[in-house]
């Protein structure tokens, strides 16, 4: 299952998985690469960066705002 990087902060990650739920994770658990927006997976004791589908992720966020900014015609 994938998770979403919600936020990170004060010790604690918040993860957000593939339905909703909010997970609150120790940040000593992130690999050290992490950070808020990434795509992580549990992989080995560790919640590790998945690239491909942080990249997706990011792909589709990005063209999300494009049919925003048309929308409103900016």
């Amino acid at each position: 299952m994938n998770y979403s990087v919600d936020e990170i902060e004060g010790g604690i990650a918040v993860l957000i998985d593939e339905d909703g739920e909010v997970h609150e994770v120790p940040s000593v658990t992130l690999s050290p690469d992490v950070k808020e927006g990434d795509i992580v997976n549990y992989r080995d004791y560790i919640w590790q960066k998945n690239p491909e589908e942080t990249e997706q992720s990011a792909a589709r966020i990005q063209a999300l705002l494009r049919e925003l900014q048309k929308k409103n015609g900016k």
